[in-house]
């Protein structure tokens, strides 16, 4: 009986926490954390790396200025903030572009992770799969719409949700832990700790994290005009200059602005056979009445990047326009 009483305890007093980074996703992140909160995250600990005044006043998040250069071991070199966040026991490292989808069976992440821990009370890892989204235009969509419209793409990568007491290390995407790990994935329990899974009949069964990996282009230039870490800068102002000023050529446009620009679809493996898996007969998808982007917001952000570097906004918007609708004929990115 007392061990009985010991887990009801635990179970009562679980808290949850998202662990995420922010870089110029200020026209975001409002909905991300909504999102969170909404799935019954506790508190929401954002790492903020840009400059462009953002605050939130909710109790529950909180927000760490850090330098602007991406430090190698972001998520390891702040996990003091994890470790004192207000009594919680879980830790999920994310992006401001993924979002933890679960059965609906489920209502908060607490109801999923108390019916895993009835098949083993000493997991310590929960394991959920990349499933990807690769918008590539610039229209408004709520999420909904989103999930809806656009092709998904399964992969191999998953993230993990911690128990913060036995973090040994942390980083991205993976944890090294300082116990023996009981990792729950897709239905199953396992003692392998690995950023990477093969597919299984069980993948986006019970848990989806879906990673918008691209959610428009002017995101992606955005991103590459004010990034000063390596690989996610752009190589050469002067030729994007000259690229919108000329015909399309979309292995010049990739070439030139950076990693995040490896279209199509880099992160990506397999079209998903199963592309109405995402369904409110399936999954529990809030109905969040934040937009998913203020556009304006980005826009604003855009063309002062754009400004800073007298990249003319009109020659621009003409040229990205083109590219959406060439990106469109070649690789179909919607349903």
């Amino acid at each position: 009986m007392e061990i009985k009483y010991k887990y009801i305890l635990v179970y009562i007093f679980m808290k949850f926490c998202v662990y995420v980074r922010m870089y110029n996703d200020e026209p975001f992140i409002d909905f991300f954390i909504e999102y969170y909160l909404r799935l019954g995250f506790d508190k929401i600990i954002i790492l903020n790396s840009s400059n462009n005044g953002y605050t939130d006043l909710n109790k529950q998040v909180i927000i760490h200025k850090i330098p602007f250069e991406h430090p190698i071991n972001l998520f390891m070199n702040y996990i003091h903030l994890v470790e004192s966040c207000s009594f919680c026991n879980w830790v999920l490292p994310v992006d401001t572009d993924e979002f933890l989808i679960l059965n609906n069976k489920y209502n908060t992440i607490k109801e999923f992770v108390e019916d895993k821990l009835k098949m083993n009370s000493e997991i310590n890892v929960f394991q959920f799969r990349w499933l990807m989204i690769e918008k590539m235009d610039n229209e408004i969509c709520n999420f909904k719409d989103i999930i809806k419209n656009y092709k998904k793409y399964s992969n191999q990568h998953i993230k993990s949700m911690t128990k913060i007491s036995d973090i040994k290390s942390l980083t991205e995407h993976h944890t090294i832990l300082n116990k023996k790990a009981v990792v729950f994935l897709e239905n199953k329990c396992i003692n392998k700790l690995s950023p990477i899974h093969a597919i299984t009949p069980n993948s986006y069964s019970d848990s989806i994290l879906l990673h918008i990996h691209t959610r428009s282009i002017d995101d992606i230039v955005l991103k590459a005009l004010t990034r000063k870490f390596y690989g996610h800068q752009i190589k050469s102002i002067e030729t994007f200059k000259h690229i919108i000023s000329k015909p399309i050529d979309l292995n010049t446009f990739k070439n030139t602005i950076g990693a995040k620009a490896g279209l199509p679809f880099a992160h990506s493996s397999n079209f998903s056979n199963n592309t109405a898996i995402i369904s409110n007969d399936t999954f529990n998808i809030p109905n969040i009445q934040i937009d998913f982007v203020k556009k304006s917001f980005a826009d604003s952000l855009l063309r002062n990047a754009l400004n800073k570097h007298n990249i003319n906004y009109n020659q621009y918007r003409i040229y990205i326009e083109q590219l959406i609708k060439k990106i469109n004929e070649l690789y179909n990115i919607k349903d």
